[in-house]
């Protein structure tokens, strides 16, 4: 075990993101402070090391015990090793693809709407009571047989 204090800790932390290796860390949840705290061991699958808002460097890394992401800031580990021989088994979450930019939609009308007009307006020539019926084409033209 190495202590996260030292100088090569940034350094192996990089080399086994690159190399895919796990790392056994031992760190405090709620701060580094040996008196109130116990120590956790976990090992992990870095992927990144990021900064957060507040100014922390924070170790991305899936969890083997939880089997999912999480993040470790670099400030609470007290001591770590990298596994040489091991590899990673805990896939890496793939980032969700952006969604495209969205254009406006033109309202389509609503085809039952058309199909119920258009209906009403057949039944409303065909069988309209104040309409005089035709027997013939000419009849209706004013042309009479």
């Amino acid at each position: 075990m190495r202590s996260a204090n030292d100088a090569r800790f940034a350094g192996d932390l990089r080399t086994a993101i690159m190399r895919e290796l796990p790392v056994t860390i031992t760190y405090f949840k709620d701060g580094v402070n040996p008196e109130t705290d116990t120590p956790v061991v976990r090992t992990i699958e870095p992927y990144d090391v990021i900064k957060s808002q507040s100014g922390n460097h924070l170790i991305k890394a899936m969890d083997r015990l939880r089997i999912k992401p999480r993040s470790f800031r670099t400030d609470r580990v007290v001591s770590y090793t990298v596994h040489r021989g091991g590899r990673r088994i805990v896939p890496v979450p793939v980032p969700a693809a952006p969604l495209p930019a969205s254009r406006p939609v033109r309202a389509l009308p609503d085809p039952q709407d058309d199909l119920i007009s258009s209906w009403g307006d057949w039944l409303e020539l065909t069988y309209d009571p104040d309409m005089p019926r035709y027997d013939t084409l000419s009849e209706r033209d004013g042309e009479g047989s």
